[in-house]
């Protein structure tokens, strides 16, 4: 909270299913939110997000699972 950051346009592609992104404004409102993590933090302090996607976080977490089943 409090802190800006960026989310490149090619993670943005992300959010869209993959597709080409032309005008991110096609996929983002000005204002929107959006659920990101932190990818970087430059030696300037500059954060690089990339996009939370629904579904793929838990799918990880389900391998995690079966992971450490067979252990």
């Amino acid at each position: 909270p409090g802190k800006d950051g960026l989310l490149h346009i090619s993670q943005i592609r992300k959010l869209a299913g993959g597709k080409r992104v032309e005008n991110v404004e096609d996929v983002l409102g000005v204002g929107q939110k959006v659920q990101v993590e932190i990818a970087e933090i430059d030696s300037r302090g500059k954060l690089s997000l990339v996009p939370v996607i629904e579904g793929e976080e838990g799918a990880d977490a389900s391998e995690d699972k079966k992971d450490d089943s067979d252990k």
